[in-house]
């Protein structure tokens, strides 16, 4: 039967005060379990029979913790490991059971009651005492091995049952950090989830960026092409231009060539006619003999005007002769300008007194410029 002690079970417990034989031992045996298996019991050989380190089983018995194991490598209490105290011949000849006054149970050696006070009787057999005495250590024995076995037992399951616990935390522990773990993933997942869509978007945009930027190339290469050909064309056209311009300015460099030329030599016969002028207007300066022209084959030619046979001098001043070339010219281009042919073309209108004074005016404005 578990959970029942070897005294109950064999009938020995007997249910009497505080101080009854059996169960006050018994507890007081499991109570010094510790100071049992620190050495071997022993029987005190002087006064009593109690065991040592053992409180008086006939006293009120005091609160004692029992202890919740009992180390096995301390060793346990056996049958071998009590010793028989030696017999004393001191001891009462009295039998006697109960105290007839207060019902306790007095020691073998007393001869009065501890407790009342009472004389007892003749004591029990000693040798029926020695051997009821032997029964109850074997059973204290036997008591005190179950309780061990129950304590070792109870501290297995302690151990078991903190180790469960501390399982049981780490399991917590476990579950807390796996739904840390379970939070943050599904954290992770979120973002990425957010990071793929976002990313989905961006390669939508950018594919319809590249379509857009794929025709706008197209457009470009077309345009390119195009204006190539233009060019193309428009360099030939103008190849023609600078071909034709280049003909037409060597044809006008040309004539403006012969017209300078042509420009050089009357602006030469200007500035000897200029010259002849001057020198003819001028009277200090002599005359010229007139030679008559070389005959050719023996024979005169009657048109051709005689002329110098002497050089013109020249003058020690060339600023009179331009000056006088300036003031011809300044005629020449009033005579030329279209106000005077506008003056003409009135004079033939105007009445005849009319027309002699503008000439008049004509000849004073010549004659002014020749001055």
């Amino acid at each position: 039967m578990a959970g029942v002690s070897p005294l109950r079970q064999r009938g020995l417990y007997i249910p009497l005060r505080s101080n009854a034989l059996v169960e006050p031992i018994a507890t007081k045996v499991v109570a010094a379990a510790p100071a049992v298996a620190m050495g071997p019991l022993a029987l005190r050989p002087v006064d009593s029979t109690k065991l040592v380190d053992v409180a008086n089983p006939f006293e009120m018995p005091l609160p004692v913790d029992v202890p919740k194991s009992v180390d096995a490598a301390d060793g346990l209490a056996t049958a071998s490991t009590l010793r028989r105290s030696p017999l004393q011949s001191t001891r009462s000849r009295f039998r006697y059971t109960t105290c007839p006054g207060c019902g306790n149970i007095p020691l073998a050696d007393s001869i009065f009651c501890r407790r009342c006070g009472h004389r007892l009787l003749e004591g029990q057999n000693v040798q029926s005492l020695e051997a009821e005495l032997e029964s109850l250590r074997a059973l204290h024995v036997k008591e005190i091995t179950w309780w061990q076995f129950s304590l070792e037992n109870l501290r297995k399951e302690n151990e078991a049952l903190k180790l469960a616990g501390a399982q049981q935390e780490n399991r917590a522990d476990q579950s807390l950090q796996l739904s840390e773990q379970v939070k943050e993933l599904s954290r992770q997942l979120a973002v990425s989830k957010r990071e793929i869509e976002l990313m989905r978007e961006d390669l939508l945009e950018r594919s319809t960026d590249l379509a857009a930027a794929n025709r706008r190339n197209a457009e470009l290469t077309a345009l390119v092409e195009k204006y190539v050909e233009n060019e193309g064309r428009f360099e030939e056209v103008l190849q023609s231009e600078r071909q034709r311009i280049s003909e037409e300015a060597s044809a006008q460099v040309t004539a403006a060539e012969m017209r300078e030329q042509a420009l050089r030599g009357r602006c030469k016969l200007l500035q000897a006619c200029c010259f002849r002028l001057w020198w003819c207007l001028d009277a200090d300066l002599p005359g010229l003999d007139l030679a008559s022209a070389a005959e050719s084959h023996g024979q005169a030619r009657q048109d051709v005007d005689s002329i110098p046979t002497r050089r013109m001098p020249l003058p020690a001043d060339w600023r009179s002769i331009l000056q006088f070339q300036a003031k011809l010219f300044h005629s020449f281009a009033d005579a030329s300008s279209p106000k005077l042919q506008q003056e003409a073309f009135l004079a033939c209108r105007l009445p005849p007194r009319s027309v002699r004074r503008l000439l008049q005016v004509g000849k004073r404005r010549t004659c002014l410029m020749w001055l």
